[in-house]
């Protein structure tokens, strides 16, 4: 299939124009190269209910470099601190309700690195994790802070006839 294919199928099932179909489809490309870069934007998808944010997340989670899916409702905070650094592309539904803290740095290689006690035969020790990777994130909003959205590729969705 050709990337005008691809484009095009994009198009048809999530309602984007082409030139946002282009971006989700550049972006999941460049996850695989993740292991060479030192910066990669955080790329969220915001929306009213109903506008296909879901379709392009199912769309992201196939294309992109070891995605990883999980909801933002109703997991405590602890719980997506602790499961970020173990993603490589995340893709974070409903991510309206996670802490900004914790995307911040996942951007940049050089500064995403988070305090982590690891245990061991001798007890605990302290070692840093590694939290750079892609984001995905489902918003029915925006950013809060502007340190985020600069840190973004924003794709906004929108009510498209003979979409489901």
């Amino acid at each position: 299939m050709y990337l005008e294919e691809i484009i095009g199928e994009i198009v048809k099932v999530s309602g984007l124009s082409e030139r946002q179909a282009k971006i989700v489809l550049y972006y999941a490309g460049a996850t695989h190269g993740l292991l060479h870069l030192r910066k990669f934007p955080i790329l969220c998808v915001q929306g009213e209910p109903g506008t296909g944010k879901s379709a392009i997340l199912e769309i992201l989670q196939v294309l992109c470099k070891g995605a990883s899916k999980f909801t933002g409702r109703g997991t405590s905070e602890a719980a997506a601190r602790d499961e970020l650094p173990f993603l490589g592309t995340a893709i974070i539904e409903e991510a309206d309700t996670i802490k900004e803290d914790h995307l911040f740095n996942r951007h940049d290689r050089s500064i995403s690195k988070m305090p982590y006690k690891e245990a061991g035969e001798d007890g605990y020790k302290q070692t840093n994790l590694q939290l750079f990777g892609a984001t995905v994130l489902h918003r029915r909003d925006g950013a809060d802070s502007g340190a985020l959205a600069s840190r973004s590729i924003d794709i906004h969705t929108r009510f498209s006839e003979g979409v489901a």
